[in-house]
């Protein structure tokens, strides 16, 4: 569904909206997980090449924990935006759909 008047720039198209949310999807989660997941194994590598023991140890299972919860963090607000979103689509459509009573 796609609302609109004529040229003007105010309206919402539900397809735009959800190419909108794939692309914010795709830089907020898959493009930052995996750049974490690269820096945390450039991190590791270079960590490897001089430091051993227990507190390596614990080092790289805290940064793995934290970089965790960074992700969970990012699925949380971008699921928070994607709802938020959906409702704003869904005003402009109820909005829409009561303007001019039968």
């Amino acid at each position: 569904m796609s609302l609109g008047i004529g040229d003007l720039d105010i309206g919402v198209s539900s397809s735009g909206m959800n190419t909108y949310k794939e692309n914010l999807k795709t830089q907020i989660l898959t493009t930052m997980s995996e750049n974490l997941d690269t820096e945390y194994q450039n991190i590791v590598t270079a960590v490897d090449g001089g430091w051993v023991g227990v507190s390596c140890d614990r080092f790289k299972e805290q940064l793995q924990a934290e970089i965790d919860l960074i992700k969970s963090d990012l699925t949380a607000e971008y699921n928070d935006l994607d709802a938020r979103l959906s409702e704003l689509a869904n005003y402009y459509y109820n909005q829409d759909e009561n303007m001019i009573g039968e």
